[in-house]
């Protein structure tokens, strides 16, 4: 992220703490935090110096109220939209979504920058038009006003400015926050939406904390990873009882693959549903390839004598995907003539005879694509964080017990 001296200044005239419509009113009918809850410490047992939170579906319940803008203003313009695809893009700027929308669909020759910009302002037109306003998320409410007054906190948002300060002014929340940083702030500071952690880092600057001594609060894929790569404390409000899209947002993220990609145009990706071999071959062909190489890793039905009916995996996706493109950079250094890279892990239940892993690779001549594709698998065996659990059981029998597994190359450091 771009240094700027006058990040703070920014948000400078909606600094605040404990001060605003509502703050002193909000002490006396909750609960106070006396600083030894789970959110006042790092995860190396460290106190917090500030908790940070994300504001749409995290701090203000507006999933489901942006909705029916998102469905008017796609209709219109006839680009497709579920909800599905919705919750999956949860935490991104509006116009990265609308970005993600038009790439997707392969109508960018309709969709240029000022097109999409022309949508954005069209959605906004449409949400400032409302009656009704969106609600907060009170189990995250409760959080934030427990320690109001104890430690420092603020906002780090996708949104515009005017929508994030307008609702959190409706529910008294705004003098919570020390500082309340939005995508606005971000461009002027020369900083990346998430999953860049520059929108988290902003907001702990602005604090004037480390950012390895803040809690961060999301509820969207993206805004963990960016918490992750800011070396926050990550909160995943989703997992919250009382959460109100708890259900649609564990669905949305548990079917919708969690693509990413870098530089070069490599992609890696994790998702719950069955892969294909042949998305991936044209992820990574281009007419400068020669030849393209692929291993697939299958569910193989038995394992040292024992009839194996299935594999499980599990993996806290944004870490796995950070791992996964560190693998196609480091690929790179080491098959310097590799044209691209794709690589897609299944999670949950993978049936004999399915794929569980394919990792393709393109380059002008076969040896190059041949070497880094046996490279990539040994890597990825190695050092992504992701599980397997082997279920054992005989045809006729029914399953019997499964065995968590580690990778046989999975790098550990012993015991002193």
């Amino acid at each position: 992220m771009a240094k700027s001296s006058t990040c703070c200044s920014v948000v400078g005239a909606d600094v605040g703490m404990n001060e605003g419509e509502g703050a002193e009113a909000s002490l006396s009918s909750t609960p106070r935090c006396l600083g030894k809850c789970q959110y006042c410490v790092t995860d190396d047992g460290s106190p917090a110096a500030g908790l940070i939170f994300d504001c749409d579906g995290t701090v203000l319940n507006t999933m489901e109220w942006y909705w029916p803008s998102w469905v008017e203003v796609c209709a219109r313009h006839g680009i497709e939209i579920t909800k599905q695809k919705f919750y999956e893009c949860a935490g991104m700027p509006v116009f990265n979504i609308f970005e993600v929308l038009v790439r997707d669909q392969g109508i960018e020759d309709r969709f240029g920058s000022d097109e999409i910009h022309a949508l954005v302002e069209e959605k906004k037109k449409i949400v400032q038009n409302r009656r009704d306003r969106p609600g907060t998320i009170e189990t995250v409410v409760r959080i934030v006003k427990a320690h109001q007054g104890k430690l420092p906190m603020a906002i780090a948002s996708s949104g515009h400015r005017a929508d994030v300060v307008k609702g959190l002014k409706e529910h008294n929340l705004f003098g919570c926050f020390g500082a309340v940083v939005c995508f606005d702030d971000l461009k002027l500071a020369g900083g990346d939406p998430k999953p860049a952690p520059d929108t988290f880092l902003l907001a702990a600057k602005c604090l004037g904390v480390s950012p390895q001594r803040c809690v961060g609060f999301e509820d969207a894929n993206v805004g963990m990873e960016a918490l992750a790569s800011a070396g926050m404390k990550a909160i995943d409000v989703r997992l919250m009882s009382g959460h109100p899209a708890r259900d649609a947002l564990a669905k949305a993220n548990d079917d919708v693959a969690l693509k990413r990609m870098n530089v070069f145009g490599d992609e890696v990706c994790i998702t719950s549903q069955k892969l294909s071999a042949e998305r991936l071959h044209d992820l990574v062909g281009t007419p400068k390839a020669g030849a393209i190489s692929s291993f697939i890793g299958t569910t193989r039905d038995n394992f040292d004598g024992k009839s194996v009916t299935r594999l499980e995996y599990e993996c806290y996706r944004p870490m796995a995907i950070k791992e996964m493109l560190k693998l196609c950079d480091a690929c790179r250094k080491t098959f310097p003539d590799v044209l691209r890279i794709a690589i897609a892990h299944r999670t949950g239940i993978v049936p004999v005879r399915e794929a569980s892993v394919i990792i393709a690779a393109s380059s002008a001549h076969r040896k190059c694509s041949i070497e880094a594709v046996h490279h990539l698998i040994d890597a990825l065996k190695s050092s992504v964080p992701i599980w397997k659990k082997e279920m054992y059981g005989k045809e006729g029998e029914g399953e019997g017990d499964g065995v968590w597994k580690e990778n046989a190359e999975w790098k550990t450091t012993p015991l002193a």
